[in-house]
């Protein structure tokens, strides 16, 4: 697994992250935001094809709040932009919407980027860039 953490960040952000899939196995790509102790967003995407968004809230289990296609291209750059303003969460994977929802995790927390394998079949992800900026 790859992973990229940060410091604490602004509540309102929005993410940017460049990176290339280098293997078909089944992985979750993607950034998290307002991450703490009990409260996260998570925002996936897959090259088996897949995009969600994910909310843990006070501790408790993840609950999905979004899920649907999304073309992820192999051993091609792909950029993934979360904005996140207020309880609205949007994303973009290679400039073409995929989500926009409501969650409850409003609090400042930490950022992160994280390919992680899900399959038996390896799989592997190179991060060329993640920018934060705050949002407003």
């Amino acid at each position: 697994a790859l992973g990229v953490v940060s410091g604490a960040t602004p509540a309102d952000t929005v993410l940017i992250a460049d990176f290339t899939p280098t293997t078909t196995g089944d992985a979750d790509i993607g950034v998290t935001a307002r991450c703490g102790a009990t409260d996260c967003v998570l925002v996936y995407v897959s090259p088996k094809g897949t995009a969600w968004i994910m909310q843990r809230v006070g501790g408790g289990t993840p609950t999905q709040k979004f899920r649907d296609f999304a073309q992820v291209q192999l051993n091609q750059p792909n950029r993934l932009v979360v904005a996140f303003q207020g309880s609205q969460v949007q994303s973009w994977l290679n400039g073409n919407l995929i989500s926009s929802v409501q969650v409850d995790v409003a609090n400042p927390g930490t950022i992160g980027f994280f390919g992680s394998n899900q399959d038996t079949t390896p799989s592997s992800v190179n991060l060329s860039g993640l920018y934060v900026f705050a949002a407003g």
